[in-house]
């Protein structure tokens, strides 16, 4: 093609192209408000908040779900600047993560294999060729919790009240499964929502020998799910750091509670039970791969404490940002200071 011919292709392609991506943007930015905003705007008022939400993306690549939950459509700008998008989120922490252990964590198995003392339960990888372990397991536990060895929120997830065959389950489990024992949750969490384990995220930062916690919740689940996720419907509650009390509570779709829409369990304003127990037993668990300095430790209390449920190296700021209502840039600053690692993007 001459050159000319293809400056001539380029004027008429390149504004359609643009068009179309302008169109995609407002569409998403549609469904988006629709979804998380009870009262969506409307008229030029909409369009307003559309263009602001499209801005925050192109700029500091917030997506339209972060910028509603953030509430950034009220925040000023210099508000605004605190919050970490989702897409920094990640670049940031690799700064401080190494590589090996995020293997470590994206394997459920062997996470349990580096912190096995802190489950406090029996838990078993199983792939193609494990039939007798399977058996050996359901033997002792016919009732059991499955997760796919390399998923996450709380995707295909499913407690088994009874053994099924074999056939079935590595149908169901054609990459292999983490199989455990059920975690018996303690009344004062179980009652919320009996029907999945509420697990208490504290995320941790290691600066040399001092642990870190900043801008803990908990995950409580809703209707018959037995996972507490906020991507699959769960509420999340933001909890003072220094009391333990529940302090707001929302979910991924923009909905506030002030009490379990299911239970009528009190939600704002209750203690976590043992919550300082709840922040050693954090503190511990980040000393195991001390290299590791980013980590969100999900746990669950039971009659005899707290135990593990799962590590997070890259674990999100959302819920942390979404609950306590601020951006967590200013306290990471701070910490990658004293670390001397620069918090920007190059």
């Amino acid at each position: 093609m001459k050159f000319s011919t293809f400056l001539r292709t380029a004027k008429i392609l390149f504004p359609l192209r643009y068009a179309a991506n302008a169109v995609f943007r407002s569409k998403a930015a549609d469904r988006a408000v629709n979804s998380i905003l009870r009262d969506p705007p409307a008229g030029r008022e909409l369009r307003r908040l559309k263009r602001d939400m499209i801005r925050e993306k192109s700029l500091r690549l917030f997506t339209f779900e972060e910028y509603l939950l953030y509430r950034f459509q009220t925040l000023s700008k210099q508000e605004r600047k605190k919050y970490v998008s989702d897409y920094e989120r990640v670049y940031f922490i690799r700064k401080v993560n190494r590589a090996e252990n995020e293997q470590i964590f994206n394997d459920k198995a062997l996470t349990y294999q580096c912190f096995k003392k802190y489950y406090r339960r029996e838990v078993v990888k199983v792939v193609k060729k494990d039939e007798e372990t399977f058996n050996a397991f359901v033997s002792k536990h016919p009732r059991f919790i499955a997760k796919p060895i390399d998923d996450s929120f709380g995707n295909g997830v499913r407690l088994f009240e009874t053994p099924p065959k074999w056939s079935d389950f590595s149908k169901e489990y054609r990459d292999g499964a983490v199989i455990e024992e059920v975690i018996t949750q303690s009344e004062p969490l179980s009652r919320i929502h009996p029907q999945s384990v509420n697990t208490i995220r504290i995320t941790t930062m290691r600066l040399d020998d001092d642990v870190k916690i900043f801008y803990p919740f908990m995950r409580v689940g809703c209707g018959n799910k037995v996972v507490d996720n906020g991507g699959a419907g769960g509420i999340i509650c933001g909890i003072d750091q220094s009391s333990g009390i529940v302090i707001y509570c929302k979910d991924e779709k923009g909905s506030e509670f002030l009490v379990h829409p299911d239970t009528g369990v009190q939600l704002i304003g209750m203690r976590i039970p043992r919550w300082k127990e709840a922040v050693e037993f954090a503190k511990e668990l980040a000393t195991v791969l001390p290299d590791n300095r980013y980590t969100g430790w999900d746990l669950a209390l039971t009659d005899d404490g707290w135990v593990m449920v799962e590590g997070n190296c890259l674990g999100q700021y959302i819920g942390c940002q979404m609950t306590h209502r601020t951006g967590v840039r200013p306290v990471l600053e701070k910490y990658y200071s004293a670390l001397d690692i620069p918090l920007t993007i190059k």
